[in-house]
């Protein structure tokens, strides 16, 4: 697997937001990433200067006179971390439109921001919407809710056997190639697992059937991405999906869940992002959305 060589952090350079810088920093050292980004959003086009000389107060770094400019963009360039230079920008704007728009020409291969019921801070007393984000980014964000100690350890790859789903597998095993990781499909339904295997219906009988299904293609999927079985759990569930991977995620303890945000079965772009959305508001651990490939994804490919 590629590893991955671009990485943009946002933050407003609270206790919150520095927990995102912190996980930037963190998979940094362990990808040797080439470029790290910290973004901040200013309020007004002439806040760029006062933004960066106030976050490089905050960061013990004080930008240079020379520091480059952009319509969008102003940039100083502070510590390097793991052989990256980590360059500490401001931008002006929509705070959504302005981080998937640096995102983009960066050519991210990943945006890490922290997440705070619904919204995620970008800029002093500034917020971005977390689904306007997620609807809005072309390439794979993380979205940070714990406080980074260690590198992830168990994470749940949420898969519908579409593209993005398989995609998010992929660059999820990127960021935590250590990590314990459990395949994990939903079928509909509020049947569990103990109904199932009590119920001689013809209906449940056919959920069975669907369920074997399910498992081989997730036995497939296991094969093709090529972990060693110990290192790789596949799980199927019946239920709702938002609620069968927050349980399921808990009892496992995952500190990671990644999900691709493009899907089948008719869901629209739109219908998507608010999934998205709602499953990182229930989930109590990071979060790893990544859009299908090859449309509209401008970074590093995924495998």
């Amino acid at each position: 697997m590629r590893r991955i060589r671009t990485i943009l952090a946002v933050t407003d350079y609270s206790d919150a937001g520095r927990r995102a810088e912190l996980r930037a920093a963190m998979l940094c050292a362990e990808h040797k990433a080439e470029v790290f980004e910290v973004l901040t959003v200013a309020e007004r086009d002439q806040d760029l200067e006062q933004a960066l000389a106030a976050r490089a107060h905050d960061a013990n770094r004080i930008p240079g006179e020379d520091a480059p400019r952009a319509p969008l963009f102003g940039a100083s360039h502070g510590q390097v971390h793991a052989g990256a230079a980590c360059a500490r920008t401001a931008g002006f704007g929509a705070p959504a439109y302005v981080v998937t728009r640096r995102a983009e020409e960066l050519r991210v291969d990943l945006t890490i921001a922290s997440y705070q019921s619904g919204k995620v801070p970008v800029g002093k007393q500034r917020h971005a919407d977390a689904l306007e984000l997620i609807r809005l980014a072309d390439s794979p964000v993380l979205l940070v809710k714990r406080e980074p100690r260690h590198a992830y350890r168990k994470t749940l790859l949420a898969t519908d056997f579409g593209d993005a789903s398989i995609e998010a597998v992929r660059m999820c095993m990127r960021i935590a190639p250590g990590a314990h990781h459990t395949l994990f499909h939903t079928l509909g339904g509020d049947v569990d697992d103990a109904a199932v295997a009590r119920a001689e219906d013809i209906v449940y009988l056919s959920r069975y059937r669907t369920s074997e299904l399910a498992a081989r293609r997730l036995n497939e999927l296991a094969a093709m991405l090529g972990s060693p079985r110990e290192a790789l759990s596949r799980v199927v569930r019946f239920g709702k999906p938002v609620a069968a991977i927050t349980q399921f995620a808990s009892r496992i303890d995952a500190d990671l869940v990644a999900i691709g945000k493009t899907g089948e079965h008719g869901m629209s772009r739109s219908e998507v992002g608010i999934f998205a959305a709602r499953l990182v508001n229930e989930l109590d651990c990071d979060v790893l959305i990544v859009p299908g490939e090859p449309e509209g994804w401008p970074g590093g490919t995924a495998a």
